[in-house]
């Protein structure tokens, strides 16, 4: 990691943790509280495949003629990813399914109503905005408002971004799963572990994924395309910071969808 990448992430480090150790995490102590998390965050998961896509768009040459990439390292880093995400070894390991597949199996094992997020996608597919699909549905404001700081980037230059995605997702996810995984073998030992045995799988399956491969690639990619410019750069940090606290907000208002929280949380 370069010196300028370095103080980036020194610089995100206390709104880094700061969602690293939300107290949402501690409240996942049951099927039904798992359910309410999983009925939220199944939109986080559908958008971070959009800015993955989005960014793969920017990126390389997607339709006919190709043209060669202006950065081969952050077109193999997009490619890998991308092919994982869309189509990666289940945990019976004879069959594949995008991650975000992976996480509807796993919901409909605890029950977890998907509908919503089909409705969303049946509504996009008919030709509806992303703020109306989105107000078609009765979803928490602050999941509204975590999708739609997504989509915003679509928008920014390339560097934010990429900045988004990699703070805002490839620098995280392994932190946020870790915790919930402990939960939840804690909870598998009273419950049929067929239940949760898709969703153990996608959390381990991105820890080990995002911490051997993917954010090791994902800082170097946006590196190359900061190229040590003071002016990118902080507009990569402004971008990361945002992508952050809406994350932070976003898990705020999954907590508060939680029964029985303690009061101190």
């Amino acid at each position: 990691m370069t010196r300028s990448m370095q103080q980036l992430s020194d610089n995100l480090a206390p709104l880094t943790c700061k969602i690293v150790h939300h107290p949402l995490y501690q409240e996942i102590t049951s099927i039904t509280n798992l359910r309410l998390f999983m009925e939220q965050h199944v939109f986080a998961v559908w958008d971070f495949m959009c800015l993955l896509k989005e960014l793969h768009r920017r990126i390389v040459s997607t339709a006919a003629p190709w043209f060669p990439p202006t950065d081969a390292l952050s077109a193999n880093f997009i490619g890998s990813i991308l092919a994982e995400e869309e189509g990666d070894v289940t945990e019976s390991g004879t069959e594949y399914l995008s991650h975000y597949e992976m996480y509807i199996k796993a919901m409909k094992q605890i029950n977890a109503d998907s509908q919503p997020i089909t409705t969303l996608q049946d509504l996009l597919k008919q030709g509806s905005s992303i703020d109306q699909a989105l107000q078609h549905l009765s979803l928490k404001q602050s999941t509204q408002d975590f999708v739609l700081t997504t989509f915003s980037f679509f928008t920014a230059e390339v560097h934010e971004l990429a900045s988004a995605f990699v703070y805002g997702r490839e620098g995280i996810t392994a932190a946020m799963f870790a915790p919930l995984i402990t939960q939840l073998e804690l909870e598998m030992k009273q419950q049929n572990r067929s239940q949760l045995s898709t969703l153990i799988y996608y959390f381990k399956r991105h820890i080990e994924l995002d911490n051997n491969e993917h954010y090791p690639k994902a800082i170097k990619m946006l590196d190359n395309l900061i190229k040590g410019d003071q002016k990118k750069l902080q507009e990569a940090e402004d971008a990361a910071v945002k992508a952050l606290t809406a994350r932070d907000k976003f898990l705020t208002g999954i907590l508060e969808t939680i029964p029985n929280k303690n009061a101190c949380s």
